[in-house]
């Protein structure tokens, strides 16, 4: 029978008890009340995916959503569906990584988990035979996500503001003042993506970038980010020492930098629109490659409106991502730079693109 799936108010004082009480082990799996608890998630479970896809190849359900307390969770994945009675998590074999995580039960919330991204999970399935099989990745999060309904927790009890580290995925509304944005984070992320993925990819790709900005600001510092783009933010704040602050447009990697600097003791603010705050000076500015696809007034506005305020000012005009506008030749970024009010002497070129050093 199909159940509707309970869900969780954030801030309510009347939710669903169940979803956040501990479950019954299973001893009988001859009972009629097991029985039925399987046929109705599993049937839930597929009526939730005929009517809502199954885009990430993988899908779970466990008993508190449906209203019962027995230790028993179902998992669709591409193979096969998963029965799983009284798991438990056995063995870890990997590391803990950050997982960008959703929920049936809160559904229009994200939140980016911990989990060990490879474990051996030890279950009964309907007859009541054991079973122990390891999972990766993916599959370990989700696996380890419907444990902890089991034991009354919903995925905000594993963050360290519990619902106030839940967020909203979704782009904000843009404005006249929004950067144009070549190409988008979200489309690099599934609901289970792993945030560690993305800094070991682009540490390497950005390492001049990085080193430029390093050698500008040898002891850490205070960056603006003009836009977004590069990735080089989120390698920062994986370092440590910098308090960056962004012009994001993103909000899903806006939660992404927050999170992942808040771990490594790094400060992340950020701007939706490219303002200054206040009077504030900052060590560096680099802007992503969209800059290469503004036109020559726009340029000479943003530059001139940000030079002032830092120290050194770096322009990444060049990215592996490329562009949709002809390149300039570095004379004529020379001459917009002189127009910005910057001295072509204080000019100089790196790997990664062009540095106005103050």
């Amino acid at each position: 029978m199909i159940r509707p799936i309970l869900t969780y108010t954030v801030g309510a004082d009347n939710n669903p008890r169940v979803l956040q009480e501990e479950t019954r082990r299973v001893t009988d799996f001859s009972s009629e009340e097991v029985k039925a608890c399987i046929r109705d998630l599993t049937d839930t479970l597929a009526d939730f995916i005929a009517k809502n896809g199954n885009k990430r190849g993988i899908s779970g359900l466990s008993s508190t959503q449906i209203g019962s307390d027995l230790a028993i969770s179902v998992v669709q994945t591409t193979e096969r569906l998963y029965i799983l009675i009284n798991p438990v998590v056995i063995e870890e074999h990997g590391k803990e990584r950050l997982f960008r995580v959703g929920c049936f039960s809160l559904f229009e919330y994200r939140a980016m988990v911990r989990y060990n991204d490879d474990v051996v999970i030890e279950y009964q399935d309907e007859t009541g035979s054991f079973h122990r099989e390891a999972f990766k990745g993916d599959r370990s999060c989700i696996m380890q996500h419907e444990i902890d309904h089991l034991h009354g927790w919903l995925l905000f009890e594993r963050l360290p503001h519990k619902e106030k580290d839940l967020f909203i995925p979704g782009d904000l509304p843009k404005t006249e003042n929004t950067v144009p944005v070549t190409w988008r984070y979200s489309g690099l992320f599934n609901d289970y993506a792993d945030y560690n993925a993305l800094v070991d990819d682009a540490a390497p790709r950005l390492s001049s970038l990085i080193s430029s900005i390093e050698g500008c600001t040898p002891s850490g510092g205070k960056i603006l980010e003009l836009g977004n783009g590069t990735g080089a933010a989120s390698v920062l704040l994986s370092k440590g020492g910098y308090s960056v602050i962004c012009c994001q447009e993103d909000r899903d990697m806006v939660e992404l930098d927050r999170r992942i600097g808040e771990a490594n003791g790094a400060s992340a603010q950020y701007m939706y629109r490219p303002e200054l705050p206040g009077d504030e000076r900052f060590d560096t500015v680099f802007s992503a490659d969209l800059l290469q696809e503004l036109p020559d007034d726009r340029i000479v506005k943003m530059i001139g409106k940000y030079l002032p305020a830092t120290s050194a000012l770096l322009l990444c005009i060049s990215s592996p991502q490329g562009c949709n506008a002809p390149a300039r030749s570095e004379k004529e970024w020379m001459q917009l730079f002189q127009s910005s009010g910057a001295e072509s002497s204080r000019v100089s070129k790196t790997d990664y693109g062009y540095i106005i050093i103050q």
